[in-house]
């Protein structure tokens, strides 16, 4: 039987594997968690994830909750708000927790409309106190840090990337990996999934680089980005742009930090 309180962490699977992110998404939850005096369970969705599932084990979680369905092996928002939903109301979790993704994104403003539940973005920090929580999110541009009291059961937050410090990968495995079903063959969909395009970009991923080497409409032209990229490469960094550059063509729009 699952606890009283159950602290919910929804971790993506990128092409068979965790997240890279996974790890920060459990750290995160694990905190939580401890604050609340509640469970820690994780949720995996996908076509065969049985092995990202063991692996999730490594990172202190109490329960894997695994959704295996053929609609899941490639993300579809109406179809993982779907399945993500009936998890919830299973479970009941306090706190669900996802990253700050273009998944992350999609799906918890979907499923807290689903829920009727609270959501917040962005989130950097959080709080506990006597059993409440706090979140704490930059507004205005980063110029503010506004704090926010969840009042709906479950609340909804995504996290900002290199917010939280990774959990820890431990050797030993405990919890419990539970299969759950859900039922999507007939689930009524507005939108068609034609075709997915992967894009494998060469470098390091801004969102898990230690250090970006950026630069912006001074640059001049796409040819100045050749050479921040070979000053990229020998300090083992990740090439970052303003909107500026983006905009041009430049640079692929992945690359841009920033606001402007």
């Amino acid at each position: 039987m699952p606890m009283e309180k159950q602290v919910l962490v929804f971790l993506e699977i990128d092409q068979g594997a965790l997240h890279p992110m996974a790890a920060e998404a459990m750290a995160a939850g694990k905190q939580v968690a401890q604050g609340l005096k509640a469970e820690l369970a994780a949720v995996i969705m996908g076509g065969a994830v049985a092995d990202a599932a063991r692996e999730v084990l490594h990172y202190g979680v109490e329960r894997v909750l695994v959704v295996e369905h053929p609609l899941l092996e490639t993300y579809h928002g109406e179809y993982h708000c779907r399945a993500l939903g009936e998890v919830c109301r299973t479970s009941t979790p306090a706190v669900v927790i996802m990253i700050n993704t273009l998944v992350g994104l999609d799906l918890a403003p979907r499923l807290a409309w689903q829920l009727d539940a609270g959501l917040v973005t962005d989130c950097v920090a959080m709080e506990t106190d006597g059993g409440e929580i706090t979140f704490t999110k930059p507004i205005f541009s980063g110029n503010v840090m506004a704090v926010y009291a969840p009042v709906t059961t479950p609340t909804l937050i995504t996290l900002r990337p290199r917010a939280f410090t990774p959990q820890p990968r431990s050797d030993s495995s405990g919890g419990e990996v539970v299969p759950v079903s859900v039922n999507l063959d007939q689930a009524p969909v507005k939108t068609t999934l034609v075709e997915q395009v992967l894009e494998h970009g060469d470098g390091i991923r801004l969102e898990t680089a230690e250090r970006i080497v950026a630069g912006g409409r001074g640059i001049g032209k796409a040819e100045g980005f050749a050479l921040l990229k070979n000053m990229a490469d020998t300090l083992g960094a990740a090439v970052g742009a303003s909107r500026p550059p983006c905009d041009l063509g430049w640079v692929a729009s992945k690359a841009q930090v920033g606001q402007t």
